[in-house]
């Protein structure tokens, strides 16, 4: 797997990424905290990687390929799973 990867899953597990439930705790002053996809939900990790309707669209790309995929309701356990950085 790239590094890349795996430093995304890391940054997932200890809730990194720059979200904007993230960027609000950190300080930053935003105007809205609502999804900018949807427009209906905080934007946090959960929500843009798991609930999100409109960010998971991509998910339909998987009949292109022949993929099954498996829907998940938490990030860190679906990242833990793959034993890549957990």
């Amino acid at each position: 797997m790239p590094n890349k990867a795996k430093v995304f899953g890391w940054r997932v597990l200890l809730d990194r990424l720059p979200t904007k439930v993230n960027l609000e705790y950190r300080g930053v002053d935003l105007s809205c905290n609502l999804c900018l996809l949807c427009n209906k939900e905080v934007e946090s990790i959960q929500h843009l990687l798991i609930t999100c309707e409109v960010a998971q669209d991509w998910i339909k790309c998987d009949r292109w390929v022949g993929l099954t995929l498996v829907r998940v309701n938490d990030i860190a356990n679906h990242f833990c799973s793959f034993h890549l950085v957990c």
